[in-house]
Parts: C-alpha cells; structure tokens; sequence
C-alpha cells in the first residue's frame, strides 16, 4: 500500500529570520548610519569652517579662556589667531561685541580687560573714546591701571585743560583719600606738561604718603627729561629731604631722582652728591649710590662704608 508523500517544511534562512524579526531596529539603525555618514563632513571638520557666527563665538570663548591661566609664547600666538577670528565678525555686529565686552568689564580677569582696550584702541578708525571705555573712567570700582590704560591710547579724549586741572586738583587736595589722589596721578602721567610736572614735583618735595610719592616719581620717570627744569632751590629741597628722611625707598627714589640730574645740572649735583657720600648720618646704601654717581658722572672718588649683604637685601626689597 502506497504511504502518502511526505513533503518537509523548508526552514527560513537564519540570516533572513534575524531580518524579520529585528527588521524595525535594523531600519533604525540603517537610518541613523546614513544620517551620520551625511553630516559627518560637518560634524568632523575644524571649527575655523564653521559659518561666521559660530565660528566667532568659538573664538571669542577660546580667547577669553586664555586668560584663566598664565600664557607662554604657544598661548599668546594662540591668542592672538582668536582674536583675528572674532574681531572683525564684531566689527561687523557691535551689540554683540558691546554684550560680550561690557561682561568682561563687569566680572572678568584684568589682563583681559587690558588685551580688550588695546584691541579697541587698535580698530577705532578716529581714535575717539567708545562709550563703554568712557563708562569704564567714569566707574570708580575699575581698576586704576586700566583707566590708565585707556587714557595712554585716547589720548585725545583728555586733553581738555579744565579736566587735567581737575585732576591737578585732587592730587593737591588732602582731604581725598590716598587712592583717590594717586587714581588722578596715574591718570596724569599720559600728559607731560609743563603744569602737570609741576604738580608731581610739588609731591616730591614735601613729606608725602610714599604710595602717592613713588606713584609720582614713576610717572615722571617716563617723561623725557630734556623737557622740564628743575630749579637749583628744588634741589637743594631734594638734598635737605634726602638726609631728613628715614632709611627706606623715599630716601633712595628721591636719591635717584638727583643722580638722573647729573648731566643737566653738573654744578649743582655734584656738590649735593658730594655731601651725602661724606655724610655720616646716612645708610651705607644712600652714601654708596651718591658716591657711585659722583665716580662715573664726574670722576670723583670718595670712599664710603661697604653695605652689608642684609642692606642689600632690604634695598633690593624696596625696588
């Protein structure tokens, strides 16, 4: 008797079962592979390709963390290609820039505020004051250096006389607290004229609170010299002050103010110098540098007592 045919199941191909049954997480996948293959062109490509905005913001933020830690020659060339980034993009939108600057004004490192006004002072095109440097003098919690700073490139700005008079004013007027007083002085030091160097001389010759002395006496070391006169009286102040004063940094900054006179006044300093190598009541210091200046200025050798290595120390200190 004939059995009936017997025809066996074919069984799925395993790879076409593992289709069918995942096919959803495979289109899944198969999709978002394309999709990562079609912007990988711009999800890998250096940020300097980057449409302008973004790319400005990039460096901007790159600048400012710059500044969070100190800076090498690498970092500062680094800096400086930041900069070349978002300089002109801001040129080209100053609200963003003034947003951006305005905060760094407000909470941000000094050195970045300092790099800020160079940089504004470079692209201004007519060397006018932008208004946030003009909020920045007139905000008295901002720093003295960087009001300085901003004096030195736009100086035309200030070069009104009733507003250095003002500032005359304030370095003359005791009343003012001392930070107020050398505030004015270091707003000062960008004009040398012949009125401006008398009101900083007239700190040097009295007693006078040595932060507002030697904050004058800097200024006045960066004015050429050739254009101001010093009297033989004020001199002769300078020497009686000199031996007045106590051993320290008053004593030797005034005493270096009188050896930088040497060439212009040769009569005068000599016999001043003369007088404080031989005086016995002065510091070992102070007697070696007057008779230093008389040895190499006019030849003159006078022998005084060798400094011991602790004055040195404390001189060196002072500096």
């Amino acid at each position: 008797m004939l059995m009936p045919l017997e025809f066996k199941k074919k069984k799925d191909n395993k790879t076409l079962a593992f289709i069918k049954r995942y096919w959803p997480y495979l289109s899944l996948a198969l999709f978002l592979l394309v999709l990562f293959l079609l912007l990988s062109p711009y999800l890998f490509r250096n940020w300097t390709e980057y449409p302008e905005a973004l790319r400005a913001e990039i460096a901007w933020r790159n600048f400012q963390a710059s500044f969070q830690t100190a800076c090498r020659e690498g970092c500062l060339a680094q800096r400086q290609s930041y900069a070349s980034i978002w300089r002109p993009y801001y040129q080209k939108n100053p609200a963003l820039a003034l947003d951006h600057f305005s905060a760094v004004f407000a909470d941000g490192p000094e050195e970045l505020q300092a790099a800020l006004i160079k940089i504004m002072a470079a692209d201004s095109q007519d060397g006018s004051l932008p208004p946030l440097l003009a909020s920045v003098i007139a905000d008295s919690k901002a720093s003295a250096e960087n009001k300085r700073l901003i004096v030195t490139f736009f100086p035309d700005a200030f070069q009104d006389e009733a507003w250095q008079e003002q500032l005359r004013a304030m370095i003359a007027d005791e009343s003012l607290s001392l930070s107020e007083r050398i505030y004015a002085v270091e707003l000062l030091a960008s004009f040398p004229n012949t009125a401006n160097f008398k009101a900083l001389t007239a700190l040097i010759l009295k007693d006078t609170d040595e932060d507002l002395l030697f904050a004058a006496i800097r200024s006045l070391s960066n004015w050429p010299e050739a254009e101001f006169s010093w009297s033989e009286g004020e001199i002769e102040v300078l020497g009686d002050l000199i031996k007045r004063s106590p051993k320290g940094q008053a004593r030797w900054r005034r005493l270096w103010i009188v050896n930088s006179l040497t060439k212009k006044y040769p009569d005068k300093t000599r016999t001043l110098l003369s007088s404080l190598a031989s005086d016995e009541s002065l510091d070992a210091i102070s007697r070696g540098l007057a008779a230093e200046a008389l040895l190499s200025d006019f030849n003159i050798n006078i022998k005084t007592p060798v400094p011991a290595a602790q004055d040195w120390q404390e001189f060196y200190e002072t500096l």
